[in-house]
């Protein structure tokens, strides 16, 4: 059974004199690498991190094999941006980090490229990092919003990923391989934080694969907006600091990236048919989002240090599911795919003959 070691934050309050005030100490800081016990490990960073209802934030660790190869993954939990999609009862984004309970009965760090006992997952030496995520705004907001006397949301997604990743960069001070990768809204997520990342580890071998989150908006929605993206995006990429909010694509942030780290290979897996890409467009007033995808997709292939592997089928996300084992496309299994990838190949783009199905290796 995987373990779990929980890493507290003690706060002591301590009368001063004779006066009724209170001094609060400092939180201890979270535990070190060194400290760690084998397997998953949860932590509490210090700071403003929180999640969209005001609990608390926390990542979760596994030094894994060779911490010199490392994979930071930014998890997914659809996102919000209104009085009525924010709501509890809508139920359209994970509020709050993922629990030990839910961790042990539904096993939801032990699939796909996250069970690092499996001995042909291509990423099962990696120390891995799970960027959590609580907050509605696709790791990419800082900022408190009220939609309504009744509902504030704390949109902190870019606040609790920095946390995260400050932790990381201590602790993982040197890298040979690293690997960022997010699964949904986690997609979004990598490449917005990816510069961050890459430029912490300039020796190392870089890779990005976005799974699930080709990034097709409207025009009009405003909810990157609302989140204050722009604000953070203007400090991870400054060349797109005065980008046209209404004529703004995540294209952009592969663009800027693969520009800044032509050595890199950055990649986006995606269904044909995605189901909850295709719903979330719908929730923006788009219609025709397989068209959409196609689209951006095909304008990042112009790049030469971007591929892509477009399965069939409508399954939302494969990394963190042992579909990750036989999903293919053209007769190329999806793992070893990943694995030629981590092993500094050059992948070639993928793409589903028959979309309507997912092409199985059996």
């Amino acid at each position: 059974m995987l373990k779990l070691r929980f890493v507290t934050i003690l706060i002591c309050a301590l009368l001063v004199g004779t006066t009724a005030s209170a001094n609060v100490a400092q939180p201890e800081p979270p535990a070190a690498l060194a400290e760690l016990s084998a397997g998953w490990n949860q932590i509490l960073p210090a700071g403003e991190t929180i999640c969209s209802r005001g609990t608390p934030y926390a990542f979760y660790v596994n030094s894994g094999k060779d911490p010199r190869k490392l994979h930071i993954h930014f998890l997914g939990g659809g996102a919000c941006w209104n009085g009525l999609n924010c709501r509890e009862s809508a139920s359209l984004f994970t509020d709050e980090v993922i629990s030990y309970d839910r961790i042990l009965n539904d096993k939801s760090l032990v699939q796909g490229v996250f069970d690092l006992e499996r001995p042909e997952n291509p990423l099962g030496e990696y120390a891995t990092v799970l960027v959590s995520y609580c907050t509605g705004d696709v790791h990419v907001g800082s900022r408190t919003v009220e939609y309504t006397p009744e509902l504030t949301i704390q949109h902190k997604g870019y606040v609790n990923a920095r946390a995260a990743l400050d932790w990381v960069y201590q602790n993982f001070p040197v890298a040979d391989k690293v690997l960022v990768s997010g699964c949904s809204a986690g997609s979004y997520g990598a490449i917005m934080h990816a510069n961050n990342i890459f430029s912490h580890y300039p020796q190392a071998m870089h890779r990005l694969l976005g799974d699930s989150g080709v990034g097709v908006i409207t025009p009009q929605w405003d909810g990157l907006e609302k989140w204050g993206f722009y604000d953070n995006l203007a400090k991870e990429l400054p060349e797109l600091a005065d980008v046209k909010r209404d004529e703004f694509i995540i294209n952009q942030l592969y663009v800027a990236n693969s520009q800044r780290y032509p050595e890199a290979l950055f990649t986006q897996f995606t269904p044909a048919a995605d189901r909850v890409q295709a719903m979330f467009y719908g929730l923006q007033g788009g219609t025709d989002w397989q068209a959409g995808m196609y689209a951006r997709l095909e304008a990042l292939e112009a790049l030469p240090n971007f591929r892509a592997f477009i399965s069939g089928g409508s399954e939302h996300c494969v990394l963190p599911y042992d579909r990750f084992y036989t999903y293919q496309a053209n007769g190329v299994p999806l793992r070893d795919w990943v694995d030629d990838l981590m092993n500094g190949e050059d992948v070639p783009t993928l793409k589903c003959q028959n979309c309507e199905v997912p092409e199985l290796t059996y």
